[in-house]
């Protein structure tokens, strides 16, 4: 049998009506690649047949329709009337005539759906489990399963956890699922045997990087017509790669990319030659790499001496001198040099975010008091610029979590799909861990205790060796450290904020803990944000109180606490070593029913009569400090039990 592909799912430049606010306000439109380029790489990349399935529109299909083995197709908006919530049809192989009808009547899904039979429209459902309007339930699931006898299963712009369950769902129909669902909604379900879908996959590629990522195989199907024959026959099969955060993140980014050479890139190349020579050597979809002139002058540039200091320069100065001496580093651009397109840009991309935002952040924290208002502001808001430079991670992480509580509500109403809870994996995040002190001890023990009983803990640090001295520890190399002025001997670490937040997403983490509310902390608990992962914490040391020790500063204190009860507040529960601490952190603002005492007791085999020795004067010290010994390893039990280990 021979195979024939098609990516049914991508985009040109003609999907100009972008969903988000942003680039709605920025007249940005989702996708830049040209019908031409989307046709030749298609077929480049191993696809016998080409469609364009822009959104609720088919100019971009029209611009390639004369072209060998291309076909017209769209991906249209459509609408359940009862809830307002919407959906992605993709409809393939249409006359414009059709395609006339489709937007008349896709405010009602329902009388799209029995138009597309009535026409024979091979058509399926794109990114079933995405919510576009954020009113996606179980509820429209269970009705589309009646509805579309085809479901993309393949997506290549979402995760794994996505395109593997919805494939899942559809294998897991039969008929008397769908009677059931049928019953239910009173709703009579499309096809011979409704219960047998037709699976498909493609690309939803939207930046020109990844198309034909995903595709659709059907077998001996040497024609467009006998193709589409397959798809509605439901003898398709979807083949490539699932997609993720860095692939949705980089879509964006190369939209972005051809939106600044488009409006600005010409006028500001002078400005950032090495920061526009990564931009083009990653995000230029097309011919143009920049003039010979451009490279000439970059090769020149590149070979003058080059400095680190970063004195008196303005932002985009520093960043391209950070591009720079990113370039020049032989080491790191070896070390990447073999890995795909998605690992090559997060590498070169976290790292320049890294440096800037440790600048940043050093630079404010180590400004005199005596500083101005508007010195202040400026350092702060540029360590905003830089989040804001790599926000399409934070929202492609974001959006690769949208949707986890639907698929938990779908296995559960589903019993052919035979719901089981999902083990819990716990990643524990500390600013300390090799230094000597009742924290760092407690952990210690907690990995050692946590790894006895067989759950899966890790714990989550940086520092200055990457290397994981102790099982059960992930230290990621420190970006630098700060040291606090009024308290020298402890160093805060900064840590490489994109690299732990990939960590935590491919390591598929389903709790976050957090013992301290450094940069560590603070980076764990953006990252649950983000990720929607629940979140708690352990209240271990009373910082302000250190803080009015140490600098005798009313303002500071005042300052620590309000800084403590936002941390801890953002948390589910918060675990306190005694009522009266409890006590003191309610009277200063936490929410009372988050916080949690942690249980004490003896360790009644380490403390037995049994271990009793006649008292001498020789052994009262190596008494005293057993028990000493054993009394912090019960509070290490205590803790260890509270974490569910």
């Amino acid at each position: 049998m021979n195979p024939y592909k098609a990516d049914l799912h991508v985009h040109s430049s003609h999907s100009n009506k972008p969903t988000y606010w942003a680039m709605r306000k920025f007249s940005v439109p989702e996708s830049y690649t040209s019908p031409k380029y989307l046709y030749r790489v298609a077929r480049e990349r191993g696809m016998d047949f080409v469609t364009i399935t822009d959104h609720n529109a088919i100019s971009g299909a029209l611009e390639i329709a004369h072209l060998d083995n291309a076909f017209v197709s769209s991906e249209i908006t459509a609408h359940f009337p009862e809830s307002g919530c919407k959906v992605h049809v993709v409809v393939l192989h249409i006359s414009e005539i059709q395609f006339q009808s489709i937007m008349i009547l896709r405010k009602n899904v329902y009388e799209l759906v029995a138009y597309l039979h009535s026409e024979n429209i091979a058509h399926f459902l794109a990114h079933p489990l995405y919510a576009q309007n954020e009113k996606l339930n179980l509820e429209i699931i269970e009705r589309s399963l009646l509805l579309f006898t085809t479901f993309e299963i393949k997506n290549g712009c979402r995760a794994h956890r996505f395109n593997g369950f919805t494939k899942r769902l559809v294998s897991s129909l039969n008929e008397s699922v769908i009677e059931r669902l049928a019953n239910k909604y009173d709703l009579q379900p499309y096809g011979s045997t409704p219960w047998a879908k037709g699976i498909v996959g493609g690309s939803d590629d939207h930046g020109g990087l990844f198309i034909a990522r995903a595709h659709t195989t059907v077998y001996d199907t040497p024609t467009v017509s006998s193709f589409i024959d397959g798809i509605r026959n439901c003898t398709s099969w979807a083949d490539g790669k699932d997609g993720g955060p860095l692939t949705m993140a980089h879509s964006l980014y190369g939209i972005a990319h051809s939106f600044y050479r488009e409006r600005l890139g010409h006028s500001r190349r002078g400005a950032t030659p090495f920061v526009s020579a990564l931009l083009d050597r990653f995000f230029n979809i097309g011919e143009d790499k920049g003039s010979f002139i451009d490279k000439i002058r970059l090769f020149i540039l590149k070979n003058l001496p080059a400095s680190r200091s970063h004195t008196g320069k303005s932002f985009e100065e520093i960043l391209d001198s950070e591009a720079r001496l990113l370039l020049s580093d032989t080491t790191f651009m070896d070390s990447i040099s073999t890995a795909d397109s998605n690992r090559t840009i997060f590498a070169i991309t976290s790292r320049l975010a890294n440096r800037l935002i440790f600048h940043y952040t050093n630079r404010l924290m180590t400004l005199p008091f005596n500083a101005g208002f508007f010195d202040y502001l400026n350092t702060a808001g540029t360590i905003g610029l830089i989040h804001t430079l790599i926000s399409p991670y934070y929202l492609a992480f974001h959006h690769q979590h949208k949707g986890k509580e639907l698929i938990r509500d779908i296995t559960k109403a589903l019993p052919e799909m035979h719901f089981k809870e999902i083990p819990e994996k716990i990643a524990l995040f500390t600013d300390t861990l090799d230094e000597i002190n009742g924290v760092a001890l407690t952990i210690k023990r907690l990995t050692s205790t946590a790894r006895n009983r067989g759950v899966e803990l890790t714990v989550i640090t940086t520092g200055d060796d990457g290397t994981n001295a102790v099982e059960g520890v992930k230290k990621f190399p420190s970006v630098g450290d700060f040291v606090l002025p009024e308290y020298p001997e402890l160093k805060l670490n900064f840590p490489p904020i994109l690299d732990v937040m990939d960590f935590i997403e491919h390591e598929s983490f389903t709790r976050i803990h957090i013992s301290t509310p450094g940069t560590v902390g603070l980076l764990g608990l953006l990252i649950a944000r983000i990720m929607n992962i629940p979140v708690a914490g352990t209240y271990h040391t009373e910082i302000p109180h250190y803080v009015r020790s140490l600098t005798n500063d009313d303002f500071l204190e005042k300052a620590a606490w309000s800084y403590m009860i936002w941390f801890y507040s953002q948390m589910e529960e918060v675990m306190v070593p005694s009522v009266g601490t409890g006590n003191q952190l309610a009277a200063r603002g936490l929410p009372h029913e988050r916080i949690k005492p942690l249980p004490r007791w003896v360790d009644s085999d380490a403390c037995s009569p049994d271990m009793r020795n006649a008292p001498d004067s020789s052994q009262t010290y190596s008494t005293s400090l057993n028990l000493d010994q054993q009394q912090t390893g019960a509070d290490e039990d205590a803790e260890c039990a509270a974490y569910g280990v």
